[in-house]
């Protein structure tokens, strides 16, 4: 299980929207959807803010993920997803539109081969 997929879990359990969990925790609801799906993963910050959104510690839910064994992403994906961040925050708020753009539009032709 990885810390979106517990996330998400813990989110269900107890009834909440994605909208009402991210509002809660100060960020949008399409930012914790990539969180729960793990497109992206969070930082301690936000996984701290949104841990307090769903009510419990995050050592729990470290605790959780230890017990049931995690899966989290290899070394070269994190370093990958760090760059990316980087460079994309330094992007004008148009070219951050475009870039966003041009990922999905390869997700689908990939999709398609």
């Amino acid at each position: 299980m990885t810390i979106g997929a517990l996330l998400k879990k813990r989110r269900m359990e107890k009834g909440l929207t994605l909208e009402a969990v991210a509002l809660e925790a100060g960020t949008d609801p399409g930012n914790l959807s990539r969180i729960e799906r793990d497109a992206q993963q969070p930082s301690a910050t936000l996984l701290k803010k949104v841990a307090q959104a769903l009510g419990v510690p995050v050592t729990t839910l470290y605790a959780e993920l230890e017990s049931r064994g995690v899966k989290e992403p290899s070394p070269e994906y994190s370093r990958g997803i760090q760059q990316l961040q980087r460079k994309f925050l330094d992007l004008t708020p148009g070219n951050q539109k475009l870039a966003l753009e041009f990922v999905k539009m390869l997700g689908k032709m990939q999709k398609e081969d």
